[in-house]
């Protein structure tokens, strides 16, 4: 039992933004992309995965991310579906 005095750490947790809707999400951070993906219901290849730059080794430049890259904590990911017209 924890007491009631020590305070909890919070969860790790990522935001996803949804493009182009705007929309936006907390969860709980997966280990990998590819964990993420199956977590929303998507497939490698419908939706670019984007790492938002937040610390001074990003650059200032957004990152594809592939399926087999591991997320930080308290990230920002944007997701953008692909879509094909044949």
């Amino acid at each position: 039992m924890i007491h009631p005095e020590i305070e909890r750490t919070p969860a790790s947790t990522i935001t996803i933004r949804f493009e182009p809707d705007g929309e936006e999400q907390v969860i709980p951070k997966p280990n990998t992309v590819l964990q993420l993906l199956n977590r929303l219901g998507e497939r490698p290849g419908s939706v670019l995965v984007i790492r938002e730059p937040q610390r001074q080794d990003d650059d200032g430049k957004r990152r594809l991310l592939t399926p087999d890259l591991h997320l930080r904590n308290n990230e920002i990911i944007s997701l953008r579906r692909v879509t094909s017209r044949g």
